[in-house]
Formats: C-alpha cells, structure tokens, sequence
C-alpha cells in the first residue's frame, strides 16, 4: 500500500546549511588552538587560498564596491592565524573533531581544495587556513545558514528563509569580509537565505532563495527575482567549479512536489538565461557539478550525467537503506519507508579525483568511488548537517547532530 506523495515537503522550509539560530556576533579578539599535521605528514605553511581559486577579482574600474572590499586575502590569508600553533593530530577512521575542548558541530567548506574551512563548536565560529589542523577563533558562532564564496575565502554570507507561504524567518541576512570577526546585517534582506556566492569583476554575486530564486550582483544590498523560477521552491544552487561564470544548475521543486533540475547559461553572472530543465524527480535533492559531472542525489536514486544531463545514469545500487524503493513521483510512498524520510541534503564530488562522490542524507553519508555506481555507507546511518573535503589533509569531514567525524578521503567501511 503507498501514500501519495506529500505536498508538505516542498511546502516547507529547506534544509540548513548552518546553525538554526540567530544572533549579531561580537568580535572577539583571536584566541588560536589546535590541531596539526599527522604523523605522516608535515605541517604546511599558512598561504593564501584564493590564489588556488578561478575567476579572481580584477577590480573593473566603475563598478560598485564588493563584500570583500576591507578584506586582502593575498596578503593576509587568515585574519586569525596564530604564529605559533601547537596542538595535536588530526582525527580519522571516524574519530569526532574537538576545538579547544568542545565538539565540532558544523564544517562550512571554504575553498576549492578544503585549505579554508570554518566550524561551529560551542558558541563559538572557528576558521582554518590548512586544512583543518590549526583553527584559530572568528567570535560568536551563531548564525543561520552560512556560505563562503567561491573565490574568496574571506567573504561569507548568511541567513534563512522563511517556511514557504507560512511565514518569513526570523534570522537577520548577514555578510563579513574579515573571515567572520565581523558581521554585517542587511534588515531589508529579511527572508532570504544565500545559495552560491563568486567575486569577479569589482562585484560580488549572490544568488539566494526567498522560496523563489533571486539575484544580487552587489553583495546582498539589492535583489532581482528571476522570473522563469517564480512559484517553485528552490533548494540549491551550483555552478561548475572549472568554470563558474558559464553556467548554473538549479534544484526546485513545485508545491504538488515535482523537484526538477534546471540549467541557466549566465551571459552575464546577474543575468541568468533560462536554458531549460534537465530531469525530474520527488521533492528536493542534492547537486554537485565539477569537471564536467554532475551527480545529483534524491530521495530515489543517485544520477550521474557527463553532457551536461543530456543523459543520466541511475542507481541505487548500496542506497537501498537511504532512498524509497518505489519512485514517489509515479508510485507514492510505501507506509514501510515513511520514516525517517529518505533524501540527500549534500553531495560533493572530489576535486582531486572525479570517481570519487560523497553524499550526505537524512540517513547517513555515503561513498563512491566508481563514478557513482555502487555506493557504501561510511559512519552511522544518522541524518547528516554538514560535509566537507579536504584534499590538502586527504580528509573528509561530516557533521551530524552530536558532532563532527573525520575519515581519509578514500575511506571504504562503514
């Protein structure tokens, strides 16, 4: 027997990327603790992770100021580096991540490879310019959902919408140029929850969700609805890391519970084009786009597409635990796997090696590392708030309610 598919779910708010309360921080001055290098490894130098980043700010004379306008990466990579860490290895095969004593409750990725990080531990906002091996103290660590921009670790945004048609949230929209010393509210910007960030030109470009898809190309001060997404719930929203001003995939769904990908050429990054929609699924998924794949997961299956999602490979081969057996979009649910509710909330596909995916659910994470084709779960089978990479400590690193476990990238066993 099958229930019909719930409308409730893209009624609803979307899941957060980052704590679910708010409250203006208080710079505090740096206090650095811990960790450093593995036994195997040596300890690197603190430089600069925008240089490893693609497009670069040129600062197009005439154009309005950016969010990193105060910020100087080059320069000073780490507002809060200390200049003699001391601490103690890195935690992996599943060991939980302490700073200064208290656990990790959230990992914010913060560059390409995984050098910048940012975490949540206690009340405070950590950051790390290695990796994860020395973290030194940003101040308050209570936010809504928070994003780095993609090409400048330094500059971050955060905020929440509300539950769509129910509402709006009650957390400020917020911006920092200093790596999170420092906060900015934006009051007119109540209600919105940033989705993907990128500095290029003397601008900085947000895209965000009020439910609908919006638009900034000056940091959050001002918004464009983008008109061809009106009245769908949006998720999520990605561009291809090797080139993120060609393109953007966007995760909506409609309020009867059709979740679709849709593809935007960006001729202009303020200016997305509607180019049309890739695949169906129920309710919302999880995307990651990067050298060409794109993996997207749902509550089904996981799909796998090289060109661009002309074509997708399903799966659901190792995900029998953590997705319905039956598609809800054409079947409904069955009453069996109501509970907990399938469906991913994260997938991140390795920088250094495109085979390998990890995706991040209501049931747990879970590897591959065939391209997508057979999965394994890694760690418990509990509902996963966070999950980042870091090539440079060959760490990944998931957050669950409780706190924050470490495995090596290439980790097989759960």
């Amino acid at each position: 027997m099958a229930l019909l598919a719930l409308t409730a779910l893209v009624a609803c708010s979307s899941p957060l990327d980052g704590d679910d309360a708010g409250e203006t921080p208080t710079p505090s001055a740096p206090t650095p603790t811990t960790s450093v290098a593995t036994p195997t490894e040596p300890p690197t130098t603190m430089t600069s992770d925008a240089a490893t980043q693609a497009p670069q700010p040129t600062g197009e004379a005439g154009s309005g100021p950016t969010a990193a306008a105060t910020s100087s990466p080059a320069a000073d990579p780490d507002p809060n580096a200390s200049p003699s860490p001391t601490g103690t290895p890195l935690p992996e095969d599943g060991a939980e991540l302490f700073i200064d004593g208290q656990a990790v409750t959230l990992i914010i990725s913060g560059s390409e490879n995984g050098r910048t990080l940012y975490a949540i531990a206690g009340d405070r906002f950590w950051r790390s310019s290695d990796g994860g091996r020395i973290w030194s103290d940003a101040g308050s660590g209570r936010h809504g959902p928070i994003i780095v921009a993609l090409n400048e670790p330094n500059v971050l945004y955060s905020g929440d919408k509300g539950s769509c048609g129910r509402g709006e949230s009650d957390l400020p929209f917020q911006r920092t140029s200093d790596a999170g010393r420092t906060w900015e509210t934006l009051e007119a910007n109540a209600d919105i929850q940033p989705l993907l960030a990128m500095e290029t030109r003397g601008r900085a470009y947000l895209y965000g969700t009020d439910c609908g898809m919006q638009v900034s190309n000056d940091g959050g001060d001002s918004w464009t609805r983008i008109a061809d997404l009106h009245g769908e719930e949006v998720f999520a929203a990605v561009t291809q890391r090797s080139n993120p001003m060609e393109q953007l995939l966007v995760v909506a769904a409609t309020e009867g519970g059709t979740g679709r990908l849709f593809l935007f050429d960006l001729p202009a990054p303020d200016q997305p084009v509607f180019a049309g929609g890739l695949t169906q699924f129920w309710g919302d998924a999880a995307v990651d786009w990067r050298d060409g794949r794109i993996v997207l997961a749902n509550a089904h299956q996981v799909g796998i597409s090289d060109d661009t999602g002309a074509t997708w490979a399903w799966t659901r081969a190792g995900l029998e635990d953590a997705t319905y057996a039956a598609d809800p979009l054409f079947e409904g649910i069955p009453i069996d796997q109501a509970e907990p509710f399938p469906g991913f909330r994260h997938a991140r596909i390795d920088p250094a090696n495109r085979e390998r995916i990890w995706i991040g659910g209501n049931r747990g994470a879970y590897l591959s590392i065939d391209g997508g084709a057979t999965w394994e779960l890694i760690g418990d089978p509990e509902p996963v708030t966070g999950l980042a990479l870091s090539t440079v400590t060959d760490r990944v690193f998931i957050s669950y309610a409780d706190g924050t476990r470490l495995w090596s990238l290439s980790a097989t066993g759960g």
